[in-house]
Parts: C-alpha cells; sequence; structure tokens
C-alpha cells in the first residue's frame, strides 16, 4: 500500500512527515500543510465544478474550506500504477464539532449562514447554464411510496419488518401527503428567493472545530439547561395492534400536534417573540446584527470571536444550486435529533442563523413543511426496495423501531416550533 500510495505523492510537490488513515481517505502532514488523498468518486468534470467553486468561496474570504489542490502536471486528479484516481484538497487539524455542545452549533450555524450569503453571491455573478434543484419532490417520493406499499401488499409471505411497515404506513403517507399539499405555487416563488449554492450535507462530519479556547476534559451526555439528558433513547418495540413509545402503549401515532405549551420548552411567549408576515425571528436581534452580515467575506463574527471557535467546512461531494434552506433544514434535523429533540436547540439554531441570513415567517413555514414531511420512513422504504428480499437486515427493524418510538418527540417540537413562530 505504501509504495502504490507513493506514486501518487510524488505527483505533488510536497514532503510528506506523516501519514494517517481518516474517513475514508488519508491524512498527510507535509510541509505545505495538512492535506487529504481521497480517491476520485465523481467524474472529472464534476470535479472541476468543486474545484472552481470553492477557489470562488475562497475570493470572496469564505477560506476555511477544503480546496482541490493540483498536482505538478497542473491535474486535479493523480493516477497509481492500477489506473485509480484520487483528489488531494488542503486540509485541518481539527475535530468533528460536538452537537451536544451548544456554543459549537451556534458557531457552526453562524458559518452556515455565512457560507449561504458568499455563495449566493458567487451564484448571482455566474452564468445561469447549469440545473437548479427548487423543490422537495414531495410527489415523486409519495409515488415512490406507494409503490413500496403496493409491492409489499402482493408478497404471500411477509417477514416482520413488511408488516411492522404496512400498520404503520397510513399515518406516515398521510404525514407525506400534508406536505405534497403544503408547497403552493407561492412556495415556488419563496425557493427561487432563496436560490444559490448549497452544501448538501452539511452536518457535523462537514464542520471541523480547528481552534477553540475551550477544553473538553470527558464527553457531554447531553445540554442540560433544561433538564434534557442524551443519554440514549429505549426502544421498547412494536405491538401489532399499535405503536409503542417509550414504553407507553397506544393505538397509534396520532397525526394531531401533541397539545404541548411553549412554556414546557423553557420559553417565554410574548408578543414581541411572535413572528409577523415579512418579519424576522426577532428584530432587536436582526437590526443589531447587520454589521456582522455586512461582513460577508469574514468567517468570524462578535458573538463567536468571544468564544474563540474557528471552524473550517469540509466534504462538498454533494453541493449544488437549489433552495438554500434545505441546509438549514439538514442541520436542524440532525442536530435536534442528536439533542433529544430539544425546542431550545432549533430556536438557537434558527435565530443564531437569523442574525446573518434574515429569516421570515414564510421561510419558517417552509422549514416547518420540510421537518413534516416523513423523511426517514421514506429513506427506509427506498432502502428496502433496493435490497434483496430473501433476508431483510435486523438493522432495518432497529430503524423502523427507533422511527416509531421518535415520532412523539418530533411532532412535539413540530408543535412548538409552530406554536411559538408560526401562530399569529
Amino acid at each position: 500500500m505504501a509504495d502504490k500510495m507513493s506514486e501518487v505523492y510524488d505527483t505533488y510537490e510536497m514532503e510528506i512527515f506523516q501519514t494517517a488513515r481518516g474517513r475514508g481517505s488519508f491524512i498527510l502532514k507535509t510541509d505545505k500543510g495538512i492535506r487529504q488523498l481521497k480517491q476520485l468518486d465523481v467524474n472529472e468534470s464534476r470535479l472541476n465544478v468543486e474545484y472552481q467553486f470553492k477557489e470562488k468561496l475562497y475570493e470572496h474570504g469564505f477560506t476555511d474550506i477544503d480546496r482541490c489542490i493540483k498536482n505538478v502536471d497542473e491535474e486535479l486528479v493523480s493516477y497509481d500504477r492500477y489506473g485509480n484516481g484520487y483528489v488531494m484538497r488542503s486540509f485541518f487539524d481539527g475535530r468533528e464539532i460536538e452537537v451536544t455542545d451548544i456554543d459549537e452549533v451556534k458557531a457552526a450555524v453562524t458559518n452556515l449562514a455565512y457560507f449561504h450569503k458568499v455563495s449566493k453571491k458567487i451564484w448571482e455573478s455566474t452564468e445561469k447554464d447549469v440545473h437548479i434543484r427548487l423543490n422537495s419532490d414531495f410527489k415523486k417520493r409519495n409515488q415512490e411510496l406507494k409503490r413500496v406499499k403496493n409491492f409489499m401488499m402482493k408478497r404471500k409471505s411477509k417477514k416482520k419488518f413488511e408488516e411492522v411497515f404496512l400498520e404503520n404506513y397510513d399515518f406516515f403517507y398521510k404525514q407525506a401527503l400534508e406536505c405534497e399539499n403544503m408547497l403552493g405555487p407561492d412556495d415556488l416563488k419563496l425557493m427561487e428567493e432563496h436560490v444559490g449554492y448549497c452544501h448538501g450535507m452539511y452536518n457535523q462530519h462537514s464542520i471541523l472545530v480547528i481552534e477553540s479556547r475551550k477544553t473538553y476534559e470527558s464527553e457531554t451526555d447531553g445540554i442540560k439547561a433544561d433538564g434534557i439528558e442524551t443519554n440514549g433513547i429505549k426502544t421498547d418495540g412494536i405491538k401489532a395492534d399499535g405503536i409503542e413509545t417509550n414504553g407507553i402503549k397506544t393505538d397509534g401515532i396520532k397525526a394531531d400536534v401533541p397539545e404541548t405549551s411553549v412554556s414546557e420548552a423553557g420559553v417565554t411567549e410574548t408578543d414581541s417573540s411572535k413572528t409577523g408576515e415579512n418579519d424576522g425571528l426577532k428584530a432587536d436581534k436582526a437590526a443589531g446584527s447587520q454589521s456582522c452580515a455586512e461582513a460577508a467575506g469574514s468567517q468570524s463574527c462578535e458573538e463567536n470571536a468571544d468564544k474563540k471557535i474557528r471552524l473550517a467546512t469540509i466534504g462538498f461531494d454533494k453541493f449544488y444550486v437549489g433552495n438554500q434552506l434545505n441546509d438549514l433544514y439538514h442541520f436542524i434535523r440532525k442536530t435536534v435529533e442528536k439533542n433529544n429533540y430539544s425546542f431550545e436547540v432549533m430556536r438557537e439554531i434558527l435565530e443564531n442563523y437569523d442574525k446573518i441570513f434574515k429569516l421570515r415567517k414564510k421561510d419558517l413555514e417552509y422549514i416547518y413543511i420540510l421537518y413534516l414531511y416523513p423523511e426517514k420512513f421514506y429513506k427506509l422504504s427506498n432502502q428496502y426496495i433496493n435490497a434483496p428480499k430473501n433476508w431483510i437486515s435486523p438493522k432495518m427493524m432497529e430503524k423502523m423501531s427507533k422511527i416509531i418510538d421518535e415520532e412523539s418527540k418530533k411532532q412535539t417540537l413540530l408543535g412548538k416550533l409552530h406554536r411559538y413562530y408560526l401562530e399569529n
């Protein structure tokens, strides 16, 4: 392996001091700084687009990114003796953010907002000759869900996973149809207002802490400020006559939003905290953040500078042109679920993003619809239909149980989001 990789290393002008295995890659300490070498997993034309986009980000001041490095022949791809292509990128000596650390979460969403602000400017100055992914394509997804159901119904001998899937299909499909119907013609205009370059997979794996004043003596179990513990979620199983969530058996998951007051989320609701039709999240905060927003190319903001948290953004493999709110939704979903569906964490994310990139009521409604969609149920159905049917992995049953177990928490979170930001 070392001999094979040395052929690739020799195509770059650098002296290597140390090598280590990273997440599907090699991490190199060199005289030019930290480098990542990763096998090519896209076509070269796509890689070239990535290179050009990142160079523009760098020119606009968004500099802490994994830029593609050309070899001595000014090529983006180097090949070993077997014809395998490799890509070199600049990298960082850091670690992934702690999603249970609220300061790092706030720094990460501020970083995302700056990325959106800069990449939107880049898009606006670019020739519009690329595909724009504007919607979430709920209609297509829902058709796929129906096909999976019909396939299962025709099977004479059903396995446990298929039985449970069909038992709960109607509830999740009703949610999916509701989301499809909630996105009307006005939402296309909304999406166009937010069109720009999107990261595509902005989560804790694509954000590295490269400078922090903070020290961690032990792993944190969760955010404790509002009494939340995130040591793990117990799944007690599924009963044939209904769904058992957290050990409480019900006749099924109710489609209604749980009757939970906003005050239970640790938030005091006042008239000034409500969002008007064209207002942002917090008018007083938005006004005070203008100087931060104007520094679109800067990766630091006064609020984060005090905490000395500097982040690097990596993993642009799935970047695309589309509605940038999808990035925000993806980050919210991944982060709040790691924090036991904490509304406080969601609120911090939304309000810190709003300081840089103004969020209106209709923007929040769009995020609400995205989150309401049963995405995990859809993904599991897609995984099932593309897998062998003679043996279904127990992991799929575990995932199904977890989806059902966490649904009431998700609905409670959405209820708080709706009451706090969307009700007039």
